[in-house]
């Protein structure tokens, strides 16, 4: 099998001719306008509402209505989260308290029975670990009280 090769076409051995020079007046051309509109939320804009209604009449009325669905929803999720928080943090301060008074009953029946040091190391940690987690949570909900000040500020 021979392959044909394509050849390029002659050049030309005269110059073409010369273009005309570009207009300088500025010619006008047509001018598009584009229009971008926006909205955020669950409803929409009333216009846009209209419109919907125009399609197919009662569609706005079912849009309001799945918008209100879905809010009462989302509340109802965050009622639950905020009662569980309160179960939550209500169970551990009565876990946190049998346990430390645990601690102490512990103490002081090791001094009564003759271990004084081994007492009052435990009475002490007991103490000390009660102090400073009612410290640490008392500065954690000053910084977080603070935080939402500051965020308040801001909006």
């Amino acid at each position: 099998m021979t392959s044909r090769r394509k050849r390029n076409p002659p050049v030309p051995s005269r110059p073409t001719e010369k273009l005309p020079p570009p207009n300088p007046e500025p010619t006008q051309s047509p001018v598009a306008h584009f229009q971008l509109e926006h909205f955020a939320g669950p409803i929409p804009p009333p216009q846009l509402l209209k419109a919907f209604d125009l399609v197919q009449p009662g569609f706005a009325e079912r849009i309001v209505k799945m918008a209100e669905s879905q809010m009462e929803h989302r509340m109802s999720l965050e009622k639950m989260v905020i009662q569980g928080d309160h179960q939550r943090a209500n169970c551990g301060l009565g876990l946190a308290f049998t346990l430390s008074m645990a601690f102490l009953a512990v103490s002081y029946l090791l001094v009564r029975d003759g271990h004084e040091v081994a007492g009052g190391v435990l009475g002490t940690v007991d103490l000390v670990g009660l102090a400073s987690a009612f410290i640490y949570g008392t500065k954690q909900r000053r910084e977080e009280r603070e935080r939402k000040a500051e965020q308040l500020t801001r909006k």
